[in-house]
């Protein structure tokens, strides 16, 4: 009877293993098929969501950025004009004085006579612009648009708004040399208006003239429009981007089909260049925004295509300005995406079923052997324990004397280790290496710690959500609670990172293979005088005094960026560690120089550096203020760059009965290291 069930117990360890692992694996393989299609089908979707998406987001930069280079050219129409019109006044006046200074044996009316000859018939700016000279009583000496008025009084003449023109501008050009003058006055070509015009005059001693022009402030504009459009019809981007420029009356300005310029939407023969205009118009009306409609015609194949543009306006010119792309060109790109990423999907699919087919097959295959190895285990598990258990005995007696041996050569060993560390500690260089590690270990390992933390909760925070998905049971409260705790994890791991990037940049300024600096001449006056105003800002609240004493114009030819640093950071090391209790914080900066060498004499009034910290002030990460977010490198740079970069020397003054005193040697004069 026992021998029957034995039997039976045997046959079903032998056939419910295979039955459990076969069932177990199709159920994976169904779920890993209906998961994968679904998972194809979103990413597909999110695919062309965020391709469209960031399509129009760069038509809109494209855009918007166009717009701000119009803004800042027509909000330089003064500057320029004003630039321009000073340096042909120049021109002028460097003409007239040296008319005067070769004929100084004529008369004023012959010179006169040669100065108006020489500049009546110059123009500029598109022929618009030309010289006028008056007395700065008001006397007309030369006018070349209106000669009739030569010789005449225009003092009292006023423009619409009251200003005397001529009379204001030769008084400011006297009393101050030259100057500007606006005022209003109509325009050749508009007799019914006036507009504002800018001029300048520069004062003429000899004869006391003033020599002017002036320019329309409409006129400049208008030439900057042209430049501006001329720059856009020639912007092109890819086969078929490109920008179009329209006003609110429907006049195409700019536009890649060049026969569209000039014309009006509204009169074109073909309805849907009508259509597609009124719809821009609308969109711009409105402030502007993305705007989809069937295009006229694709520039790659000349035929009408749907098109999503971006819309909006530049009121003060009464332009409406645009850009695109089209439908058929994402289409295209998507379409291959989504067949790429259809093949990648389906690859992973028949690698993922094949594996799982192999791991089934290896599961029924082990099963089977465990079920006949357990069937013969049966029989032989009483003569093994006994077997075992001799083995066991002579194991425990064999492993107790290698134990013992063990500990023998581990304590020859230990003692061995000792007298190595202790040559290891007498020596300087290992003791900074040391130093350098813990240094760096200590620093890494909150902000290391506080990262792993934040990946840890950021992934459970990803767990709970997809067992929300999974068992349809996300919440919009869920959601918010998780996003929220996401965005925290997330926020704190980002200022880790930074805090360790930080960290290592700093670390990193240690090591000159970095440094990109080439040695040039420059003077160590002018680099200090630079240092210390750029340095006022930073101090003004604390009244910290910085004292230059350089009795002579010292020059180098050497790394420039290297002093530099090496005085930025024993600035900040005085701001930081030796000025907190002091009052009237003071540093002095002292330079000289013999034939081969720039002395640099660095010293403070603050607290000092304490006896004990002599010895480990180079020291990588040694610092006291570590709570306070130093690490200890802004010593251990100046020493690297002294020595090994400017191949000087820097010395403590220890017998300085207050704060700190630095003595720092180095070549005028230093060959360029290549590193």
């Amino acid at each position: 009877m026992h021998e029957i069930q034995g039997e039976k117990l045997l046959r079903l360890i032998k056939i419910i293993p295979p039955v459990i692992v076969t069932a177990f694996a199709c159920l994976i393989i169904f779920t890993v098929i209906n998961h994968n299609n679904a998972q194809l089908g979103a990413d597909i979707q999110s695919l062309k969501q965020d391709f469209i998406a960031s399509e129009k987001e760069l038509i809109k930069a494209q855009v918007e950025q166009l717009i701000q280079q119009i803004t800042y050219e027509r909000d330089s129409t003064e500057a320029i004009l004003k630039d321009n019109i000073k340096e042909h006044i120049y021109q002028a006046h460097s003409i007239a004085t040296n008319i005067y200074e070769n004929n100084k044996n004529k008369s004023e009316k012959e010179v006169t006579k040669l100065i108006s000859d020489a500049l009546r018939n110059v123009r500029f700016n598109e022929g618009r612009g030309y010289f006028f000279i008056y007395k700065t009583n008001g006397l007309n000496i030369m006018h070349p648009v209106i000669p009739k008025v030569e010789g005449t009084s225009m003092g009292d003449f006023q423009d619409i708004r009251g200003n005397y023109i001529v009379r204001d501008l030769g008084q400011l050009a006297k009393k101050h040399g030259e100057s500007f003058y606006h005022w209003w006055f109509v325009k050749p070509d508009n007799k019914e208006q006036e507009f504002e015009k800018i001029g300048f005059g520069k004062y003429f001693a000899p004869y006391d003239w003033f020599i002017g022009t002036g320019e329309y402030l409409i006129d400049v504009e208008n030439d900057i429009k042209q430049r501006i459009e001329r720059r856009i019809s020639n912007i092109k981007f890819g086969k078929n981007g490109y920008i179009f420029i329209l006003d609110y009356q429907g006049n195409v300005i700019s536009h890649y089909r060049k026969s569209y310029e000039g014309t009006n939407l509204y009169n074109n023969a073909d309805e849907n260049v009508v259509i597609a205009g009124k719809q821009v118009i609308e969109i711009a009306k409105q402030g502007g925004g993305y705007l989809s409609y069937n295009s006229p015609v694709m520039p790659s194949t000349g035929k009408s295509a749907q098109k999503i543009s971006f819309i909006s306006n530049f009121p003060q010119w009464n332009w409406i300005i645009g850009t695109g792309f089209y439908k058929s060109e994402t289409d295209s790109y998507l379409a291959n995406r989504e067949k790429k990423i259809a093949l990648q999907n389906r690859n992973q699919l028949f690698r993922l079923l094949g594996l799982s087919v192999f791991v089934t097959l290896f599961f029924i295959g082990l099963s089977l052997l465990l079920t006949k190895y357990l069937a013969r285990r049966f029989t032989l598990y009483e003569d093994k324990i006994n077997a075992n258990q001799q083995q066991l005995q002579q194991l425990n007696e064999q492993l107790e004397f290698r134990v013992q041996q063990r500990t023998n050569e581990l304590t020859n060993t230990l003692e061995t280790l000792k007298s190595t560390q202790s040559q290891l500690i007498e020596s300087e260089k290992m003791s900074s290496l040391v130093g350098l590690v813990t240094g760096i270990s200590h620093e890494l390992n909150t902000p290391l710690g506080i990262i792993n933390t934040s990946i840890s909760h950021i992934e459970e925070i990803i767990e709970q959500l997809f067992d929300l998905i999974n068992t349809q049971n996300l919440s919009r409260k869920d959601m918010a609670r998780l996003g929220k705790s996401y965005q925290e994890g997330l926020d704190l791991l980002k200022v880790s990172i930074r805090k360790t990037v930080r960290l290592i940049e700093n670390f990193k300024a240690l090591s000159l293979h970095e440094k990109t600096d080439v040695v040039q001449a420059f003077s160590i006056n002018k680099l200090i005088n630079q240092i210390i105003e750029s340095h006022k800002t930073n101090f003004t609240g604390h009244l910290v005094k910085i004292i230059a004493d350089i009795k002579t114009s010292i020059n180098a030819y050497s790394y420039k960026s290297s002093l530099t640093e090496i005085l930025v950071q024993l600035i900040e090391n005085s701001y930081v560690h030796g000025f907190e209790f002091t009052k009237d914080a003071t540093i002095k900066i002292e330079v000289s120089e013999n034939e081969e060498n720039i002395c640099l004499i660095y010293s403070d009034n603050g607290c000092g550096i304490p006896a004990d910290d002599y010895d480990k002030i180079f020291e990588p990460f040694y610092t006291t203020k570590r709570s306070t977010d130093c690490t200890g490198l802004g010593l251990p740079i100046i020493y690297n760059h002294i020595t090994q970069k400017l191949n000087g020397t820097i010395f403590w003054d220890k017998l300085n009965p207050q704060g700190v005193k630095i003595l720092i040697n180095f070549p005028k004069n230093v060959k360029e290291i290549v590193l």
